[in-house]
């Protein structure tokens, strides 16, 4: 019988090992009715054991007493397909997987979504992937407008480094459960 993974747990073992490693600021405008709102994007990074990184985007937006904006912030990434974002990005990154953090745990006044990327070598291409092509990427997918990303520490490879080596010698899990395993560090 295989062990059963509590996905709940290993987003708070996660949670507890990420590296923040830059913020920026973002304005939603979403027109009509609704009034813009500033929120941050919080950029971490988990560097597995098992050879697969992760790099995660947290957008934080107060929406207290904005019933509207929660909404269409909910409709929005609500409609963002991984799949699309996926076949979109396949030169820079191996998977995508949105994670309604709000719907997880009891947050009042607060909209928060994460887009969690996985990636074999991400160490050193961070600036790279979220400069020249995760933000570009996403000012155009969610008509966002981004401010400049404050890094903590900068010095990163240049996109040559950065490129993904060919998927060929990637072998391609067969359930959710062996890929989970594998990005988890559980063989």
């Amino acid at each position: 019988m295989e062990d059963v993974i509590d996905l709940k747990e290993e987003l708070i073992s996660l949670k507890a090992e990420e590296g923040i490693i830059a913020f920026a600021g973002f304005v939603v405008n979403p027109g009509e009715d609704i009034p813009p709102k500033e929120g941050i994007l919080k950029f971490s990074t988990y560097y597995g054991k098992s050879g697969v990184d992760q790099l995660t985007l947290t957008f934080i937006v107060d929406t207290k007493n904005n019933q509207q904006m929660e909404s269409y912030l909910s409709e929005l990434f609500d409609s963002l397909s991984e799949d699309a974002i996926k076949a979109h990005l396949q030169e820079e990154i191996d998977a995508v997987v949105k994670v309604p953090v709000g719907s997880m745990a009891d947050i009042k006044d607060w909209y928060i979504q994460e887009l969690n990327f996985y990636r074999r070598s991400l160490q050193g291409c961070e600036q790279h992937l979220l400069e020249k092509v995760l933000i570009p990427f996403l000012t155009s997918l969610l008509s966002f407008n981004f401010g400049e990303i404050e890094w903590f520490s900068p010095g990163q490879k240049d996109a040559e480094e950065c490129a993904l080596p060919t998927r060929g010698d990637l072998p391609q899990p067969d359930s959710m459960t062996r890929l989970l395993r594998k990005l988890f560090g559980k063989s």
